[in-house]
């Protein structure tokens, strides 16, 4: 559950936090972001996944936008969601291959076995038309004694 939290004093505490995690050139004289990047940029600081990252940016900017209303318009909430989005959009096209996961030519998912996939694995390493244990188990049709005992009801 998001906390419930002050519109004003959040967006403050927030747009300060932010402003600290950005790169010296990003912040002009003015206090304004500056939207050029230097070549050489690697957002070292933004650059990271999980709880250390922006995806950390992205959920505290929802607790922030969550509490506005009408009544509380904040210019300041929607620039900083314009923001974000343009400091993940920088990140994207420098570095292309964090946004982009290998993926796993069976299961579509890098590094882990779905039951499908094991199942076409099983198959694949039979000999063509004969039924193993560990298939026939993985289809339902397991039809060991242990098994059928374990079915029974007892009276």
């Amino acid at each position: 559950m998001p906390p419930d939290v002050d519109a004003e004093k959040y967006g403050s505490s927030f747009m300060a936090w932010w402003l600290a995690l950005q790169p010296e050139w990003r912040i002009a004289d003015d206090g304004s972001f500056n939207y050029e990047v230097p070549k050489d940029e690697e957002w070292l600081v933004l650059r990271k996944g999980g709880a250390a990252g922006l995806y950390t940016a992205v959920v505290a900017l929802s607790w922030w936008v969550r509490v506005l209303t009408p009544e509380i318009a904040s210019f300041r909430a929607w620039g900083a969601v314009n923001d974000v989005r343009w400091v993940i959009e920088q990140i994207s096209m420098k570095f292309p291959s964090a946004s982009k996961k290998p993926q796993c030519k069976d299961s579509g998912r890098l590094g882990k076995s779905t039951p499908a996939s094991k199942k076409r694995q099983l198959e694949d390493s039979r000999p063509s038309g004969k039924s193993t244990p560990a298939t026939k188990k993985l289809r339902g049709e397991d039809s060991s004694p242990l098994d059928k005992s374990k079915k029974k009801r007892y009276v």
